[in-house]
């Protein structure tokens, strides 16, 4: 079985209407097919049918009553993004740089990179019907959110992580 990650949306355990970590690993077939990462919606899990689970999980979940989105991308994917970091110069001052994913189902994307949010907090680098990946600034305790950023662009929903999470993740998980 493959190893897959499911980004869940607006999901912070603890938050009010997020579900919790266990309510999400069973939704994918309990601790022995799934695992959480952080606190933030992140579920690993191992599947030969992960569309067919993630609906499966999806389902649970709502009739619970949650309605959090989620967008499933192989861990395999992840490893080779994160290898493309290279879009955001290690040198330069920022305070995060955001993955962002979603499904864009266009063949045209509808900006070339890099493009910058109004408020200049936000630069996207590299864009994909896919992931996006982001550089991401401070100001006066304004932080730029990438998420927002390109779901206006794109028109569909996003979710982000952090590189630091994604690296962690791959860390942890892509040699289990």
């Amino acid at each position: 079985m493959s190893k897959h990650v499911a980004f869940f949306r607006y999901v912070n355990f603890g938050k009010l209407g997020s579900p919790t970590s266990k309510d999400l690993v069973d939704a994918f077939g309990g601790p022995d097919m799934a695992r959480n990462h952080q606190t933030n919606g992140t579920i690993i899990f191992h599947s030969d049918t992960p569309k067919a689970l993630t609906r499966a999980a999806v389902a649970k979940l709502r009739a619970s009553g949650f309605s959090q989105e989620v967008i499933v991308r192989p861990l395999g994917d992840l490893v080779r993004i994160v290898a493309e970091q290279s879009v955001v110069p290690a040198d330069e001052a920022l305070h995060k740089i955001m993955v962002s994913f979603f499904d864009y189902c266009h063949t045209e994307l509808p900006r070339e990179v890099p493009f910058q949010s109004t408020n200049g907090l936000v630069e996207t680098r590299r864009l994909t019907q896919q992931y996006a990946i982001s550089a991401c600034w401070i100001k006066r305790r304004t932080v730029g959110d990438a998420t927002v950023l390109l779901e206006r662009v794109l028109g569909v929903p996003v979710t982000s992580r952090t590189m630091g999470t994604l690296e962690r993740l791959i860390k942890k998980y892509s040699s289990n």
